[in-house]
């Protein structure tokens, strides 16, 4: 997975600079349509508008080839590893192939797809965040410090609150992988000894204690997803108070005169970049959880597996 992330963060890098010039070329056009009555002429603003739709169509492609990119490594990651846990389930003796068959089952059939969702939207939106929101608040301190200076009071309580719910997403992600567990062990045992149990008639009696460990999954399941909500409402009113006490900030003083409309224009385009990254990375966080949970598994699974045996 290296070269991908390596790739995707080449990736990460351009987007971050055309998101930034773009920001900086179209406050510039609004500003000069603006203030300068004589610069509306299209002739005239053929030139920056055509750079800024060039910008806006690099962007565009560097996207989809740092998805396309982050694609290809998951698919690569998830074959290796299930490769990997089936080759060890197949090395083990029959009696514990056979206590252990199910977590190898879960993991193969369920856990791992979820490691896609971190590969393809978690790790970019996270070197997104680490190289877009520096660059994006330097920016704006060159136009406007008081601007940047609010950024950076509103900016570390995302990350904060993004530990906080990351903490608790991470015990229920680890009780949903085992109940999922436990209930495609139960369904196993029941499709394996269903003739025996419809002969004894005893198949109502484990066709209601499946549904009971499905409700239990999905009571698991629903938990997670209250946390994820919870945890997206709160990003986003984080970063929306940001956003807005910027805005205040720059109306304030261009209702006074105390800054350049360009200035304005270029603190309030770029205030949203700031936090759009990090809000990107915690609503990513919680599907990418279930994910790591399974790798988790796995590795677990490799690492308990018994040394083969050698001959004397």
């Amino acid at each position: 997975m290296r070269r991908f992330l390596v790739a995707t963060t080449a990736c990460g890098v351009l987007v971050a600079a055309t998101t930034i010039t773009s920001a900086v070329v179209l406050a510039s056009i609004v500003a000069r349509v603006i203030t300068d009555p004589a610069s509306r002429d299209l002739a005239t603003l053929s030139a920056p508008i055509g750079l800024l739709a060039t910008l806006w169509t690099i962007r565009t492609l560097v996207t989809w080839q740092q998805g396309r990119l982050a694609q290809r490594g998951a698919s690569a990651v998830i074959a290796d590893l299930a490769e990997q846990v089936l080759t060890t389930a197949t090395a083990l003796p029959p009696r514990e192939l056979t206590r252990r068959r199910d977590d190898a089952a879960v993991v193969v059939t369920r856990g791992l797809d979820g490691l896609r969702v971190y590969f393809t939207t978690y790790l970019p939106s996270l070197f997104v965040a680490a190289i877009l929101t520096p660059a994006t608040i330097a920016v704006i301190a060159v136009y406007d410090w008081q601007s940047a200076a609010i950024v950076l009071v509103a900016l570390p309580l995302i990350p904060v609150f993004m530990v906080l719910i990351g903490l608790a997403t991470a015990e229920r992600s680890t009780a949903a992988l085992a109940a999922m567990s436990t209930l495609q062990s139960r369904l196993l045992d029941l499709v394996a000894g269903l003739p025996t149990l419809r002969a004894l008639g005893r198949a109502e009696g484990s066709t209601a204690r499946i549904a009971e460990l499905n409700a239990a999954h999905r009571r698991s399941a629903m938990a997670t997803m209250r946390i994820a909500f919870l945890s997206a409402l709160v990003l986003e009113v984080l970063a929306t108070l940001g956003v807005a006490l910027v805005a205040v900030s720059v109306g304030m003083r261009l209702v006074y005169g105390e800054m350049t409309l360009t200035a304005g224009l270029t603190a309030l385009l770029l205030a949203p970049e700031v936090f759009w990254p990090l809000r990107r990375v915690g609503a990513a966080f919680h599907s990418a959880q279930d994910g790591t949970t399974a790798v988790q598994a796995a590795f677990q699974f490799i690492d308990s597996a018994p040394p083969p045996a050698t001959a004397a």
